[in-house]
């Protein structure tokens, strides 16, 4: 079912406001009621859905200024590192130039599979994306993609997967990875992730970039993370709301 774009809700809402006080201008204050604005509301925001449709890709990057190039998830780790399936719950906060982007996210992790699935804080679908060691698949209910999925994934095995694994993986690729404790208590604040929070580190460079990944634990296997990338010029926090076995 066609949803409502996370990213255009705001100018929709600024147009809609700019409505209302046109209407209110042309109308009598105790015409227009509470009712009235409520049905206004609703089909202003329900005639900006009609237009909106899913869409499915496989890999194909499309928000990096080079979408006929295919994406090849060569810098992603296998799945066999995963020996209990598990599901996350998170909440997710992405600030790229100067635009921010907060959803919810709830992410299974198989052997088989990882699904990433996207949702806004109205519970409304944004996006999955889902990679069985090998492919990387992409359902999105969005016109566009202001974040890649693809990076999503790749950024998701980067702060999860084992030092090793990773490694092993990226390490013929040119790139160097190393985890550094920086502290020895973990933290029950629900505040945002930064550098001088952290409990332990993930520096994965290469000649073009450096990513670091800043870890902070508020409970046993429970970690909120912030990652920034040099290269994409872009910060991602993740807080974990809960983690189940499956």
């Amino acid at each position: 079912m066609p949803v409502m774009n996370v990213y255009l809700l705001g100018k929709l809402m600024a147009q809609l406001k700019m409505y209302f006080f046109q209407i209110k201008n042309a109308v009598n204050d105790n015409v227009l009621n509470a009712r009235l604005l409520l049905l206004i509301c609703c089909c202003f925001l329900c005639a900006g859905c009609n237009h909106w449709s899913e869409r499915s890709e496989v890999n194909r990057l499309s928000n990096n200024n080079d979408s006929s190039k295919e994406f090849t998830p060569t810098l992603l780790p296998g799945l066999t590192w995963i020996k209990k399936p598990f599901v996350l719950t998170q909440n997710i906060s992405v600030l790229f130039k100067d635009k921010q982007l907060s959803l919810l996210t709830q992410t299974e992790v198989t052997p088989k599979r990882i699904t990433i699935v996207g949702l806004s804080h109205l519970g409304q679908h944004l996006f999955t994306v889902s990679y069985n060691g090998k492919d990387i698949e992409k359902k999105y209910y969005l016109p566009e993609e202001p974040v890649d999925l693809n990076y999503i994934m790749q950024d998701f095995l980067w702060v999860y997967a084992p030092l090793s694994v990773l490694q092993q993986r990226l390490q013929v690729k040119g790139y160097l990875i190393r985890d550094e404790i920086v502290a020895s208590q973990q933290s029950n604040q629900l505040s945002e992730v930064n550098e001088s929070s952290a409990l332990k580190k993930r520096f994965i460079n290469s000649q073009q970039q450096q990513t670091v990944i800043s870890y902070r634990q508020r409970r046993p296997n429970q970690w909120d993370v912030q990652l920034k990338s040099s290269v994409r010029h872009y910060e991602v926090q993740i807080i974990t709301v809960e983690q189940q076995q499956l």
